[in-house]
């Protein structure tokens, strides 16, 4: 019977990319293959394309997709686990921080805008790039109100999530 000797592997893809499984099975005579879009089990939905090897390559993809692939011979079917497609948009920053000028002992609130899928924020104190000193009382927020001030701070935000990140 076959047998699935390396099972496809989740991969996270941007918007309007393919992604590209592939099954490693063993078993004799000859193994034949067809992929599935959704859970594995479910033969509702044949992979769009060709989807009939040992590798399969999706179609441009504008959301998350479930995908798994069956294993066949002369005696039987084995079913491979269900692999994800995420589509996940990398963060770009649109708007940066503007620094105020404030009064000596009173806090600044900066805020930044960006896009992306499930951002995450860090705000440090210091110069760019420096993640030696996280801003005090920072949360994973846009915005950010400093401690009050009795002197000039530089303060940057790090954007990111599981695609990348962009910093100012």
């Amino acid at each position: 019977p076959p047998a699935i000797s390396a099972q496809p592997q989740d991969q996270t893809v941007r918007p309007l990319h393919s992604a590209t499984f592939t099954v490693q099975a063993t078993g004799s005579p000859t193994l034949t293959y067809q992929w599935y879009q959704g859970v594995s089990g479910s033969t509702a939905t044949p992979a769009p394309g060709s989807n009939t090897s040992a590798t399969y390559t999706t179609p441009v993809l504008s959301a998350t997709t479930q995908y798994w692939v069956r294993v066949t011979n002369g005696c039987g079917p084995v079913d491979s686990v269900t692999v994800t497609a995420a589509v996940c948009d990398p963060p770009v920053i649109t708007s940066q921080p503007q620094y105020p000028i404030v009064d000596p002992g009173e806090p600044a609130t900066l805020s930044v805008s960006a896009t992306g899928t499930n951002l995450q924020y860090q705000w440090y104190q210091g110069v760019s790039g420096d993640t030696s000193t996280p801003a005090p009382g920072a949360s994973n927020s846009s915005t950010y109100t400093t401690p009050n001030l009795s002197s000039s701070t530089r303060y940057w935000v790090r954007v990111f999530n599981s695609c990348g990140s962009a910093e100012i």
